[in-house]
């Protein structure tokens, strides 16, 4: 797309080697730099969000989550949940007895076990050429040597002083003389370089068992966590087949549920059943379907969207393309739904993505789910927690479809997916029909605040020699 010169705007970054976009500087920086030493996109993109839990520690950090998808050429979509899980001896019933109803996003039953570094691990192991210290390499510099604060992260940290405050892990590992660092200011965490140098000398068993677990469940346990020591021992993410639909000639590509993916599929199928093309882009009208269209979405995500153990629809049928013709026929082009609910059937947080020069493309997000998290750090080892499960659900009508607290040391409903999307090609003589990669990003419900936007485009011709013709990142990336 070209752009108008004489208006603000921003070039597309155009690389025929490889791209990174990432939300921040550093991170594309150390993604680009994976690359150019060799690495491939799996590579890159666990080096660039080991430096985003370093250099942006209110959007992320190695006490959350992570999720991911990665498309090889010439092999199926890949997905890794890295979603962590409540504690085997929660239960609503253990909840309710303490006269706790709904997980509040400061609750410490928000906590659940990290999953973050064992996906980094499973990515690295299935797709990867480095190791994970190799990978691990430069966030240990930044947290060791120091990074600059950026403008928006001093702007996002400064607003979470009280909330750090109130804990003392926190505020000794992420204030300094009791405030906020400024922008500029240059910030150290070695506590956290501690941590992630033992990981990366000792693999990433090392984090959920022994001294860095102990430090993690000590800290909660204080304050009433049902989580242990094998609960950390027994975590394990979760390759996964993605689930997928196809929109106007797009196969859209999404994790499936405990994540949100499927919520942007039933949003995609109902649209589909309009024909947008004929309204105006900026027009009411389309904006009116638009909205009602997610409504609908969002109304299925919380009817049904949960750990896969306990979800009563099947996602085919959640997807079947007659399922969305009835949600779209709810929609009335004169007036709002006055409650959308979708029928029984018969956060903060990093986004980054990386394309290498063999366009194997990563699509990954990392996660705390809320500025610093739950707002807890552990002493020892600096290590920030996350408060995902706050979206567990155990009362109202939606009680029976959501996550229960801890049942079968259920993972929450996770309101963040990353996706990739392939266009189909024309047939060719002597040539079966092609899919080609065309753009990756991720999505949240929450407000992007700046960070999460990254994206990345590309296309390229089947054969190999045929040399790329475009690439363009949406974000801080390049190449």
């Amino acid at each position: 797309m070209s752009r108008d010169f004489q208006l603000p705007g921003r070039s597309a970054v155009i690389a025929c080697e490889g791209m990174a976009a990432t939300s921040h500087p550093l991170a594309s920086l150390a993604a680009i730099e994976a690359l150019r030493a060799g690495g491939n996109a799996a590579d890159a993109a666990v080096t660039a969000v080991a430096v985003l839990c370093v250099v942006e520690p209110q959007m992320t950090g190695i006490g959350g989550d992570c999720f991911c998808m990665l498309q090889a050429p010439g092999q199926p979509v890949w997905g890794y949940n890295g979603s962590g899980r409540a504690g085997a001896r929660a239960s609503l019933e253990a909840l309710m007895a303490r006269g706790i109803s709904a997980i509040a996003g400061d609750s410490i039953h928000a906590v659940t076990v990290p999953g973050a570094i064992d996906a980094w691990a499973a990515i690295l192991d299935a797709h990867g050429s480095f190791s994970l210290d190799r990978a691990l390499a430069p966030a240990i510099h930044y947290a060791e040597r120091g990074f600059p604060v950026a403008a928006r992260i001093a702007w996002d940290w400064a607003r979470e002083v009280g909330k750090l405050r109130a804990d003392a892990g926190a505020a000794r590992h992420f204030l300094f003389d009791g405030l906020a660092p400024a922008e500029g200011d240059v910030v150290k965490l070695p506590a956290l370089a501690r941590t992630l140098r033992t990981i990366a000398a000792k693999g990433p068993r090392a984090f959920y068992e022994g001294p860095i677990a102990d430090d993690i469940v000590a800290t909660v346990a204080a304050r009433g966590s049902f989580l242990t020591a094998e609960d950390f021992a027994r975590h394990r993410g979760e390759a996964v087949a993605p689930i997928s639909t196809n929109y106007r000639g797009l196969d859209v590509l999404e994790l499936p549920p405990n994540t949100q993916g499927l919520t942007a599929l039933v949003l995609l199928n109902i649209l589909e059943r309009f024909d947008l093309a004929a309204l105006d882009p900026l027009g009411p009208d389309r904006f009116h379907l638009a909205l009602e269209a997610a409504r609908l979405a969002y109304a299925v995500r919380d009817t049904h969207v949960a750990d896969p153990a306990f979800m009563r629809a099947a996602v085919p049928a959640l997807l079947d393309k007659g399922f969305a013709a009835e949600l779209a026929g709810r929609i009335g082009r004169a007036r709002r739904m006055p409650h959308a609910s979708a029928p029984a059937l018969g956060s903060d947080t990093v986004y980054l993505t990386v394309v290498d020069r063999d366009r194997m493309a990563v699509s990954l997000i990392n996660t705390l789910f809320s500025h610093f998290g739950v707002g807890i750090c552990t002493q020892e080892t600096g290590i920030l927690l996350t408060t995902r499960g706050a979206c567990f659900v155990g009362s109202g009508s939606w009680a029976h479809t959501t996550s229960p607290w801890g049942t079968c040391r259920s993972s929450p409903t996770s309101s963040i997916t990353p996706w990739t999307c392939r266009r189909r090609s024309t047939p060719r003589a002597h040539s079966s029909w092609e899919r080609r990669p065309w753009s990756s990003s991720g999505c949240r419900t929450r407000a992007s605040k700046g960070c999460g936007r990254a994206a990345t485009r590309w296309h390229w011709r089947h054969r190999r020699g045929v040399a790329p013709r475009r690439s363009a990142s949406i974000g801080n990336g390049a190449c």
